[in-house]
């Protein structure tokens, strides 16, 4: 419980979600259900978190890659090697061994782009040293970015290689950059006024 990832995930366990009460917008009504907050929940794991912080809905593109660069620093760091290395941190019997069989499943098929996407982070962050994006106002350890060391380790597991320049399998066709939306998502048959609607973006 000491790693912030999401500026509406707290590193003690908390969830900030207006549905919870916990923000101001849409609260919980007779007909919402655990599948409501399940969808809020999921809405907030955008591709850019710091967006989702009140007040930095309109941060710079500099900001908003620099929390980046930190959430998969720090998601292959505690996130994938902490589970490889020392085992699950959760309780690995009963139905949370679906969750590790799944994790150990899936990793294999992505390793190649992992890899190929630390090499790239490396070239441009290692040696810097590391800002907490989301622990606002809160002392931040002093930590420097080691991506390269991230894919030593992380090769231990997965063996693989990948082109310096170009993840593996099939180049993909350059694709239109879309606008990410990060929106918690309104209990079901509950009328937003347009007040809300504004505010209701990850709280």
């Amino acid at each position: 419980g000491t790693l912030r990832l999401h500026p509406q995930l707290y590193a003690d366990g908390k969830v900030c979600l207006s549905i919870l009460g916990t923000w101001h917008g849409p609260r919980w009504t007779p007909s919402s259900s655990i599948h409501t907050i399940l969808l809020s929940i999921q809405s907030l794991l955008c591709e850019d978190p710091l967006r989702c912080e009140p007040g930095m809905e309109t941060a710079t593109d500099e900001k908003v890659e620099l929390a980046n660069v930190f959430v998969v620093h720090e998601c292959v760091r505690v996130g994938i090697l902490g589970m490889l290395e020392n085992g699950p941190s959760w309780d690995d019997e009963g139905d949370e061994s679906i969750l590790t069989a799944a994790a150990r499943a899936y990793l294999p098929s992505r390793a190649g782009t992992l890899l190929w996407r630390l090499s790239n982070l490396a070239t441009r962050f290692d040696g810097q040293v590391m800002r907490e994006p989301f622990a606002f106002g809160a002392e931040t350890r002093s930590r420097r970015y080691d991506f390269s060391g991230l894919a030593r380790r992380l090769q231990v597991f997965f063996p693989v290689s990948a082109p310096p320049h170009e993840p593996p399998g099939r180049p993909q066709e350059p694709q239109e950059p879309q606008e990410q939306h990060c929106h918690e998502v309104a209990p079901e048959g509950s009328v937003l006024t347009p007040t809300e609607d504004a505010e209701l973006c990850c709280r």
